[in-house]
């Protein structure tokens, strides 16, 4: 019997909500969230708190846990989950 070969079909998996006009901060997000955190984890923060409260989440993860995020990066996330979450 062959070896079975993997797929490449990504929607069996969870992914972070695409949002017209915020591109930037989902790729920004995936590309610096998703390697210490699952959607699921990001889905269930208590987001809805306003951009003070995305920014300071983001500020956290790199100032406490030294998450290796561009500035420019940041400020994209931090307004992505505000309009995405």
């Amino acid at each position: 019997m062959p070896p079975r070969r993997p797929t490449r079909c990504r929607s069996r998996w969870p992914q972070l909500k695409p949002l017209t006009g915020h591109e930037a901060g989902l790729e920004a997000a995936q590309a610096n969230c998703l390697g210490c955190h699952s959607v699921d984890d990001i889905a269930t923060q208590p987001f809805g708190q306003g951009k003070a409260f995305s920014d300071s989440e983001v500020t956290k993860m790199i100032n406490v846990y030294r998450a290796p995020i561009e500035e420019a990066d940041a400020k994209a996330i931090g307004s992505y989950f505000t309009d995405a979450y």
